[in-house]
This record gives C-alpha cells, structure tokens and sequence, in this order.
C-alpha cells in the first residue's frame, strides 16, 4: 500500500476573520518554510480524513477512484444540488468509446427517456 503523509493536522477558527491552520513535519509547508509551497485542497483533506482501505476489497487504486469519485459527487451536490450531480454522472458516462461510435454513427443527439415502467431509454437522432 502506498505511503500516505498527512500534510495538515487540523484547523479551527476562533472568528469569521481568522482561521488556524496546522500542519505536520511532512507537509511541504513545513519542509520549504513557505506557505505558498503549494495550494490546499478541500478535496486532498477529505481523501486524507476519510478513506480507509479495505485490504480484503479491490487493489488499493480501484478503491481510491471509487472513493474519489463519491467524494466529488458529494461536493458537488452540496454545492450544486442534485441537477450538478445527475450532470456528473451523465459526463462520466460519455467516454471515448460512446462519443465515438456516436460520432460513427451520425448521431447529433442522445435524449434520455423514462419509459411507461419507470425506466430510463435512449432515444436517438440522426444529424440532418
């Protein structure tokens, strides 16, 4: 399993003005006594407080996508609301492989439908 360094120990804010940030011995903060090393990222804490690997689960990089991509997901949905993460997850969805054999295909556009049982469906059109 690869090493993972924390590079912030926590933070705490004592008013809307002010905010304490600490960082551990590791952080590239501290190792170049700048504080503009590089940018904290919102994303990297989370991934650092929150993922856990499962050693009986999938490799060690399948589980971090998976949990990288729940944990996109559930910031854009604070932050976006529930239509950001339903536009996600359709961007996900257009890979190479789909836009490619749209583009073969001639197709212009792609609908997505709920049929009469509750099921979604495609719906298709050709570019005129």
């Amino acid at each position: 399993m690869p090493r993972r360094d924390l590079q912030f120990a926590g933070w705490g804010c004592e008013s809307e003005d002010s905010c304490n940030f600490f960082i551990t011995s590791d952080s590239k903060w501290a190792q170049t006594g700048s504080v503009s090393a590089d940018p904290f990222y919102l994303i990297d804490a989370a991934f650092h407080v929150g993922f856990s690997y499962y050693e009986d689960g999938d490799t060690w990089d399948t589980q971090e996508a998976q949990f990288r991509g729940q944990e996109v997901a559930a910031m854009v949905k604070v932050l976006g609301g529930v239509l950001a993460v339903a536009n996600l997850a359709v961007r996900e969805a257009l890979t190479w492989d789909l836009t490619t054999a749209l583009d073969n295909a001639n197709i212009s556009q792609v609908h997505l439908v709920k049929n009469k049982d509750g099921k979604w469906d495609t719906a298709l059109l050709t570019a005129a």
